[in-house]
């Protein structure tokens, strides 16, 4: 029964495609928690940079949440994200900074070639040509700044490849409260910690988006905790 209607609304363009967004809608809504629906910026804001991430609900209000808590316990440094796409989940750090900045690191021109590591875990398959995913400056820059009105000498926005731009940070970024990682690939994961981990301040946070969906990803992260033995900060 459920086929025969979903081939009779995909006979009408029109009806279908508004069938897909209430569908978008409603899925939307049965992930936000209901203690999620009385903070209403954090709902609005979630819901205004949703557009412009790949992020779930709940890994956003994650972030929100988390930004929040350092905040409220006073965790001195930076917040940095490597791998910002069109900005969303870096719009929600950025939103709640008061005396840090907030530095969102992309290429803006896709994912560099995947490795040999890289590996879809749930697929089993390589899968990541170089310039996938790929995202948008102005998108973001237009999220931030415009839509937003965020402070641009407190949110910065570096554009190129990590091996780059992060040696060129290091003297800027002294300390680092978050740092928030979403390079999907090995090479990039194992970079990113390796360069940024060590301005992570005690009680801190990283969060690594993508330990449970990319292989390599996970390997960067078992190797790296492996040298370090014990981590100073909650790595998430």
């Amino acid at each position: 029964m459920k086929h025969i209607f979903k081939k009779i609304l995909k006979s009408n363009p029109i009806t279908f495609y508004f069938y897909k967004k209430v569908k978008a809608v409603r899925k939307f809504f049965v992930s936000v928690e209901l203690l999620d629906l009385f903070p209403l910026y954090k709902l609005f804001l979630i819901l205004r940079v949703k557009q412009y991430t790949l992020l779930s609900y709940k890994r956003l209000s994650f972030l929100y949440d988390t930004a929040g808590r350092l905040n409220f316990n006073k965790i001195q440094g930076d917040f940095v994200e490597c791998g910002s796409w069109n900005g969303g989940s870096g719009a929600i750090i950025s939103s709640l900074i008061v005396d840090r900045k907030v530095w969102l690191l992309d290429s803006w021109e896709g994912m560099p070639e995947a490795g040999v590591e890289d590996i879809k875990v749930k697929s089993k398959k390589v899968i990541g040509e170089k310039g996938m995913a790929l995202s948008s400056f102005e998108k973001a820059n237009l999220l931030l700044f415009k839509k937003l009105k965020l402070n641009p000498h407190k949110v910065s926005l570096i554009k190129g490849w990590f091996e780059d731009t992060i040696p060129t940070l290091k003297d800027k970024i002294e300390k680092i409260s978050l740092l928030h990682l979403d390079c999907d690939w090995y090479e990039s994961v194992k970079f990113c910690l390796e360069n940024l981990y060590d301005k992570v301040m005690p009680g801190g946070y990283v969060i690594i988006d993508d330990y449970g969906s990319w292989s390599g990803s996970k390997k960067a992260i078992d190797e790296f905790l492996r040298e370090r033995e014990r981590a100073k900060c909650s790595i998430i």
